[in-house]
């Protein structure tokens, strides 16, 4: 191959193999550079994550103490409603007694029909109330 090209097309090839060379060598370091990690960025988006994951399980344990305290504020709300009905039971089989009729049979109804029974007693306890007038 030597003897075909002329010692100075020899040294422009060399040349310019060897500027090839160099430009892909530039390239190359080029890219390797691009695509390394950097190192600050990387352990700074770390630190960033570790906080949001610090900051989301101060959130689930605030969420699951409100659950807590709903499930509390729900059980309280059962127990005066409870309370409540007894108490409505309590009127309607009193309200009986006094006007001669079955005390125990009003206490059942007022406790199982409240709103209802409380409604039919007042109105017939209304009703006795004007018919002795």
């Amino acid at each position: 191959m030597a003897s075909y090209i002329s010692s100075g097309k020899q040294e422009d090839c060399i040349q310019q193999i060897l500027g090839t060379h160099a430009r892909y060598s530039e390239i190359n370091f080029w890219i390797t550079q691009q695509n390394a990690p950097n190192t600050n960025n990387l352990e700074s988006q770390i630190a960033n994550l570790e906080s949001q994951v610090t900051s989301l399980k101060n959130e689930v344990s605030n969420l699951e103490y409100l659950k807590y305290q709903v499930y509390n504020l729900e059980d309280d709300v059962r127990q005066v409603g409870g309370i409540a009905v007894f108490c409505i039971g309590a009127f309607c089989a009193l309200s009986a007694q006094n006007t001669g009729r079955n005390a125990w049979l009003w206490f059942f109804l007022g406790i199982f029909f409240a709103p209802i029974t409380v409604i039919v007693l007042l109105t017939k306890n209304s009703a006795d109330k004007r018919s002795q007038r």
